[in-house]
């Protein structure tokens, strides 16, 4: 249904807001005594709809409803602004009859009071319209929802005054330009109540199966949003551009329903999984693109006044470690040590970001034609789109997979409906054999064999493949296929990208510069139980030595932290990192290889000298290359008790609600000492973590390698991937990472990092091609008694390579 997904979500911050806005009225139209008990009331009434109940918030929110009437008589619009409130809250408990009478109530009083009461008129009109969609009264709903825009369209300057001037409906707005970006574009009608009506209107449609009627509805909502889109792109902060995607996820997937089922009910209208691609293409992954866009632009320029305000930014993203809410391990701007830290990094966020301009964001975002241009006979891309469906009882997901081949006049579906499956079940069988190391008899046809017909149909040799979902967990190069014998990765080539408009904005073979073009920097074998006065010296040591201003160290999200200690033993299980001494000959192995068949000057860490300062101030390498301990800490944690019956419960309880950016890092020299310390810390706590390493500077690194476990994991989040190290790292400018999925074997490592730069430094493979090598050769690797130790998955397959 259409407020399956966020219209619950809308009645309540409706409630919560609607209260807030009477009190103003009440507070300046009333004596404080009077004033005073409603707006008790009102705050009662709040808290019981957060709770969930109900009738008392209803209750509750009668006697607002008979106050507000004594005072201001049956025909006050502030009367008929309770009625609106009143009927939400019938609305919500399925009292269709009651929320239906007070709307028309509102609509009555409010038609005689315009244009002053517009904002309440529209929406009483709006949300009448969902009482009878919830009914299927569709003959009613329509003459509303028809309504509901013919008035936005008639009166876009009086919506857009009301939407400036108070924030009733501020829950309810898509859409998130401030006051004065609204004043300096006209947006025509680019306001919620009205991108609300298409939609409802074309759903409605769509219900009845009228996908004529519907399509141009969605088209006028889609450009819309568009342009809100673009503008966005220039003038908000992160946070407040992921919060216009997020709240305009629910229209976004709808439509892409839409034109699935149009598509398979009338073939004809197959142009429309071209507009779906391309929404792909503008959608998936925009927020990593853009931060990374407007980094490398402010990381190369000229301007200096740009450049001192970049360093600001990243010394205040320190500062806000620093002071990061321990308890909850949660960057929040709640806590008053944070919010006006926090306020500065929102607006230096949008300063920059207007001051890389609209041409920045705006060029260009590729298309079908433009990839079909791009790819080369034999070659094929592939768009992976997890949705979520309205089916009831229960919604389910399924995912969706567009793929473009050179010739093809469209991009071809492939629907796999039992999404839910795919995340749990098979997801838990296909880990379990890794990690057990068991032949895979199911992943193969459960993940990859409806496209395995297609592309072979079409004579494919190489995917490229920007993921969703459960899809971000997996190597496909790992699935068995159970028909010829061979890997996934044996039949085809794969190339991982965050977005498939990078195929065509990646430069080819265009040359960068840098001031250290051909340094590479080697970690491994951190001594984790360095001492801390030792730490600290060499700290001090370093940056005597590269003449540097000490650094404001980030000891808020590691070891140092009693919360954080607690944290990382239940992941870890212990409260020591085990010595990786593979690590130290796998970088030196390394070293010697680029030595001998390369220009590049390579520079080891080993052991005392891998640490997180070093790092820290690393400026675009040619190649990092990291091999320690590496770790996530994931959003729940599984808890075994014994209940009553003497039985055992396993629970899962969510952890803090942590930035994912800080449950993700690396373990480097010093870790272990800092997270056996109470001390009060004077250095780096030794563990690096991709909150940290977003703020780094690795414009025109060409590949960052994470020889470690569990590199590649973070929170997966719809379209914009994985908030993890591979994220971090590529924001911070890095074109390409390699990444582990699961831990990974010290010796197998070594042994697998070895020959990948054998292959790419001195055989002159590409790196991807490196790397199917390097696995390959791990597969088939024999030892002396002539067996393969290494033929398992779980030795050869657990790293993967994003971006270029």
């Amino acid at each position: 249904m259409i407020e399956s997904f966020n219209d619950k979500m809308m009645h309540l911050q409706r409630v919560t807001t609607c209260c807030a806005f009477i009190l103003l009225f009440l507070l300046g139209y009333t004596s404080k005594s009077k004033a005073q008990s409603i707006r008790e009331l009102s705050r009662e009434a709040s808290q019981a709809f957060e709770k969930g109940n109900y009738s008392r918030a209803t209750q509750i929110f009668e006697k607002v409803r008979k106050k507000a009437r004594r005072k201001w008589g049956k025909n006050h619009p502030y009367y008929a602004s309770t009625l609106n409130s009143l009927a939400t809250l019938y609305q919500v408990q399925q009292d269709y009859q009651r929320a239906e009478s007070f709307f028309k109530q509102s609509i009555r009083i409010l038609q005689s009071v315009q244009p002053q009461s517009f904002g309440e008129y529209l929406n009483a009109h709006h949300f009448l319209a969902g009482v009878y969609f919830h009914q299927k009264k569709y003959d009613q709903a329509i003459p509303l929802y028809e309504k509901v825009i013919q008035l936005s369209k008639s009166n876009p300057a009086i919506v857009g005054t009301r939407s400036r001037k108070n924030r009733f409906y501020g829950a309810l707005e898509p859409l998130c330009l401030t006051p004065d970006q609204v004043s300096q574009f006209s947006l025509n009608r680019a306001y919620p109540d009205y991108v609300t009506a298409l939609h409802n209107l074309a759903y409605v449609y769509w219900t009845q199966k009228q996908f004529t009627k519907a399509a141009p509805l969605y088209q006028q909502m889609l450009e819309i949003l568009h342009q809100t889109l673009r503008y966005n792109s220039i003038f908000l902060s992160e946070r407040e551009k992921k919060q216009y995607l997020d709240r305009n996820a629910f229209y976004f997937s709808n439509y892409q329903r839409f034109v699935l089922a149009y598509v398979q009910k009338d073939a004809t209208q197959k142009g429309l999984l071209i507009d779906l691609l391309n929404l792909q293409l503008t959608l998936k992954a925009q927020l990593l693109s853009q931060q990374r866009k407007m980094l490398h632009i402010l990381n190369n320029t000229q301007d200096a006044r740009l450049t001192a305000k970049l360093n600001e930014y990243n010394t205040l993203k320190f500062a806000i470690q620093n002071e990061v809410n321990n308890a909850k391990l949660q960057i929040s701007d709640t806590h008053k040590t944070l919010k006006n830290k926090i306020q500065q990094i929102k607006q230096l966020e949008k300063e920059l970001s207007l001051a890389v301009g609209i041409t920045a964001f705006s060029e260009s975002m590729g298309d079908f034609k433009s990839i079909q241009q791009i790819l080369k006979p034999k070659e094929a891309a592939i768009d992976i789109i997890r949705l979520i469906t309205d089916e009831q009882p229960k919604p389910d997901t399924l995912y969706v997979g567009l793929v473009i081949t050179p010739k093809a006049d469209y991009p071809h579906v492939i629907i796999l409906n039992n999404g839910s499956n795919l995340e749990t079940r098979n997801a838990h069988y296909y880990q379990q054999t890794i990690a057990f190391k068991r032949n895979d008899r199911y992943s193969y046809k459960a993940y990859w064999q409806p496209f395995a017909q297609y592309l072979r149909a079409k004579n494919v040799r190489k995917v490229f493949l920007a993921s969703d979902g459960v899809y971000h967990q997996l190597n496909l190069n790992t699935l068995l296929n159970p028909n010829s014998g061979q890997y996934l990765g044996q039949e085809i080539t794969l190339h991982l990208v965050t977005n498939l408009r990078e195929i065509i904005t990646q430069p080819k073979n265009k040359p960068t510069k840098s001031s250290q073009n051909h340094i590479v920097r080697l970690f491994g074998r951190p001594n984790y139980r360095l001492p801390i006065e030792q730490l600290r010296q060499q700290e001090v040591a370093f940056h005597l030595t590269k003449n540097q201003q000490r650094l404001v160290y980030s000891n808020y999200s590691a070891m140092g932290t009693p919360v954080a200690k607690n944290l990382y033993r239940k992941r870890t299980k212990h409260t020591t990192w085990e010595d990786l001494p593979g690590t130290q000959k796998e970088v030196e192995k390394i070293r010697d290889i680029l030595r001998n068949y390369s220009k590049y000057h390579a520079i080891l860490h080993i052991g005392d000298q891998a640490q997180e300062v070093i790092i820290k101030n690393t400026k675009a390498p040619k190649i990092l290359h990291i091999a320690t301990h590496g770790f996530f800490v994931p959003a729940y944690e599984e808890i075994t008790r014994i209940d009553d019956n003497n039985q055992i419960q396993k629970i899962r309880k969510k952890r803090s609600n942590a930035e994912p950016l800080l449950r993700a890092g690396l373990v480097l020299a010093g870790a272990e000492s800092v997270q056996k310390s109470n001390d009060k810390l004077v250095t780096e706590d030794g563990i690096l973590t991709a909150y940290e390493v977003a703020a780094l500077n690795l414009q025109n690194t060409d590949l960052v390698v994470l020889s470690a476990c569990d590199t590649g994991l973070g929170q997966i989040e719809n379209r914009e991937g994985v908030y993890g190290l591979q994220r971090a790292f590529l924001v911070a400018g890095a074109k390409t990472i390699m990444m582990s999925l699961w831990k990974v074997d010290d010796q197998a490592t070594q042994m697998l990092m070895t020959r990948f730069y054998k292959e790419w430094i001195q055989k002159k493979r590409s790196k991807r091609k490196a790397l199917k090598a390097a696995r390959e050769y791990l597969r088939n690797y024999k030892d002396k008694s002539g067996n393969r130790p290494y033929a398992s998955p779980y030795y050869w397959g657990a790293f993967v390579m994003v971006g270029e």
